[in-house]
């Protein structure tokens, strides 16, 4: 173990590796907060090479962090924060490009201009509902449970199942209408 790690730790660790690093470890609750921070740090945008520096590990460790954090997702839960990670990683990149164009469109005379600037500025950082930052990331996950995935599928089901019952109330309304009216004599 490096010296980093051990100055992390709040519980004393061996020089020595544990061997028993299961269910049942005393170690256990230490091991997984090391997992989950790793994660979080690397869904944050560090890369494994840097995690791994600063931790003074192995690529794989860190790997292996990852890798152990995800099985205890869901699949939808695994592709959200793939996703999380790309938008977090195009907004590092765009960020200081985006706030100097911003920055000119907010002090340009004419006002139009800055409305629509900060108009944008609100769609972007989420203050306006109904639109968000879009960086070429699906938003829809491919999941067989049947759930909806967004919330335009959801009100389609709703709508749907409105229709449903609309049609079923009038199927209904006309059969009593057929029954209370008496058989005609044909002639």
């Amino acid at each position: 173990m490096s010296t980093n790690l051990r100055d992390l730790s709040p519980i004393p660790l061996p020089d020595d590796k544990p061997s028993n690093r299961g269910r049942f470890s005393d170690d256990r609750q230490y091991w997984e907060e090391v997992h989950k921070r790793r994660y979080l740090q690397w869904q944050g945008g560090d890369s494994i090479e840097g995690i791994a520096a600063v931790e003074g590990v192995t690529y794989n460790a860190v790997k292996h962090s990852l890798l152990w954090c995800e099985t205890r997702l869901s699949r939808a839960e695994v592709l959200a924060a793939h996703q999380t990670r790309l938008r977090l990683q195009a907004f590092g990149r765009l960020s200081s490009r985006y706030l100097d164009e911003l920055e000119n469109l907010m002090s340009d005379p004419n006002p139009v201009i800055r409305s629509r600037a900060l108009e944008h500025f609100r769609k972007t950082v989420g203050l306006e509902t109904g639109s968000a930052v879009n960086v070429n990331v699906s938003q829809r996950t491919t999941v067989s449970n049947d759930q909806p995935c967004c919330f335009e599928q959801l009100m389609d089901r709703v709508r749907a199942k409105l229709v449903a019952e609309r049609s079923e109330q009038r199927q209904i309304a006309a059969e009593e209408n057929r029954d209370d009216w008496p058989d005609q004599p044909s002639e």
